[in-house]
């Protein structure tokens, strides 16, 4: 089956939150085949590659290491796409950030809970999804037009910063905007844990849920699990953070309860990704790489459990029930 990607004549309002119910200028389905390239009387029109979230690239290969000028091959290769993402809100600026465009309105919604721009999806009237091109560079742009209160309730708090796939806290202009107080998350001890079975289970099969990640590479991956250790949904995203966004999006749009799920990361984990799962109230982080040091002082504090799975060892319990009292926050690397 072709793969099918959405394609907007012009702009589309995507849906209004409010009344939950789909606008009547919906977007149109366009089957054309993902390696045909659009005309440019079209190029601008399209949202642009909404498709697989990878492009084939050319690139010249040596045919000896010794000599490299002598002769060359000519070859292509799937690269995982990155794309600016401008998000306005009621048309003020408030963040560009760089992503994979595939789910992306996940993304959005989810971006805008764990940034604390809504509360619910009932906070949005309408939201506008637009492809551009700037200096010839494929981008999108997106509008979320909030309910008067939430402006309200937003623009107390506006701050215009600019994010990256490196740094989700790049660009906030000041330590209490990086650090925000939270508030804890309940008691957490109804909610039993993966073990350590099903946690490396998970680890050595993680590729399963990686289907751009199996074919470009260069991509994190996000997996949500219950707490009976079901997969409930995947994403993926050059970025973590905007892999994480898009799990939240997802339970947004899907009315899923996020109290005692985990989510599975195949990043390090930030002190962002902290703050993101605790806005969200997601029980457990649990990731391929070693936390930060301050990601574990700020899952303590916030109750939430964190867990890293070495590639060739055991579960590494850094913020839960598992973990030693002995563990403070002045000594976050000591684990039980």
């Amino acid at each position: 089956m072709s793969p099918v990607y959405l394609a907007w004549p012009e702009s589309k309002h995507l849906k209004s939150h409010a009344n939950n119910q789909e606008t009547t200028q919906a977007a149109t389905v366009c089957s054309t085949p993902c390696d045909e390239q659009p005309s440019s009387s079209n190029q601008a029109q399209r949202l642009p590659c909404n498709r697989h979230g990878y492009q084939t690239t050319l690139y010249r290969e040596a045919y000896t290491a010794n000599n490299p000028s002598d002769s060359f091959e000519d070859l292509s290769v799937d690269l995982i796409e990155e794309m600016p993402l401008v998000i306005t809100v009621n048309g003020l600026a408030h963040a560009v950030m760089m992503i994979t465009p595939i789910d992306i309105e996940s993304f959005i919604m989810g971006f805008a809970y764990s940034e604390g721009i809504i509360s619910s999806l009932q906070d949005i009237r309408d939201l506008r999804v637009d492809p551009i091109i700037y200096d010839g560079i494929d981008s999108i742009t997106a509008d979320i037009v909030l309910s008067p209160r939430a402006l309200h309730t937003y623009k107390q708090q506006q701050t215009a910063r600019k994010g990256s796939t490196g740094c989700g806290l790049c660009g906030t202009a000041s330590l209490a905007d990086a650090l925000p107080p939270l508030k804890p998350l309940p008691d957490n001890s109804a909610f039993a844990n993966l073990n350590a079975e099903q946690l490396i289970h998970l680890r050595d099969n993680v590729s399963t849920y990686q289907v751009l990640g199996r074919q470009v590479g260069a991509i994190h991956a996000a997996v949500l699990i219950d707490e009976h250790g079901t997969v409930l949904t995947s994403h993926e995203d050059i970025g973590r953070h905007n892999a994480l966004d898009k799990i939240i999006g997802w339970a947004l749009e899907h009315q899923k309860e996020l109290t005692g799920t985990s989510v599975l990361m195949t990043s390090r984990c930030s002190t962002e990704l902290i703050q993101k799962a605790v806005r969200a109230g997601i029980h457990s982080l649990i990731h391929l790489a070693s936390p930060s040091a301050l990601a574990v002082q700020q899952a303590r504090r916030y109750g939430l459990s964190l867990i890293h799975i070495p590639r060739h060892g055991k579960p590494r319990y850094f913020s839960d029930r598992y973990t030693s009292t002995k563990c403070t926050d002045n000594h976050p690397s000591i684990v039980s």
